[in-house]
């Protein structure tokens, strides 16, 4: 028993060796995959570049927007929105009757969107934020083995990957320096 304890190092000088060489084999592993590591907002606005995923979410969003901006405003979209986002919000807002543009050419009484991602445990919170309004919805990925009716399936990284993203709580509205009063 005495050979065995004497392979466990006990001071914290003899640990640090031992933790450096696993931290870099592990880095090494990530790095080797092929695919760049992501994190933080990075990782989460980089989900929203998949179209599976952008779709659906832009025109959940645009159902909810609907009755919220008069469709005579001109909607233009912050330029810090990941392309794909954009695009799926831009094909969706203008079937439902919008004018869309850019903001590079945006105008006094043009309505500028932002939106904003926050990764809540699994799930994603979309922001979408106007002048007046600010739109919170929760969004949640999973397998499609588990998909619901109304899912749309994601198999941009073929079977073996398939998710569904789906609406995970009801949206919250709040108005921005009293749009709806005096």
């Amino acid at each position: 028993m005495k050979n065995t304890q004497a392979l466990i190092p006990t001071s914290l000088p003899a640990l640090v060796p031992s933790l450096l060489v696993i931290g870099f084999s592990l880095a090494s592993c990530q790095l080797q995959s092929g695919e760049p590591m992501l994190t933080g907002q990075n990782a989460v606005l980089s989900t929203l570049e998949n179209p599976a995923v952008a779709q659906p979410i832009a025109t959940d969003l645009t159902e909810d927007l609907a009755g919220l901006i008069p469709k005579t405003a001109k909607l233009v979209f912050d330029q810090d929105m990941p392309p794909v986002m954009r695009a799926a919000l831009r094909q969706t807002l203008s079937t439902k009757g919008y004018r869309v543009g850019s903001a590079d050419d945006r105008q006094g009484k043009d309505i500028l969107l932002k939106l904003k991602v926050f990764e809540v445990g699994e799930d994603l919170l979309l922001r979408v934020t106007t002048p007046a309004i600010r739109l919170s919805k929760v969004y949640r990925m999973k397998a499609a083995g588990s998909a619901q009716i109304g899912d749309v399936a994601d198999d941009a990284g073929g079977a073996s990957t398939m998710r569904a993203i789906h609406v995970a709580g009801p949206p919250v509205l709040e108005t921005i320096g009293g749009a709806n009063g005096p």
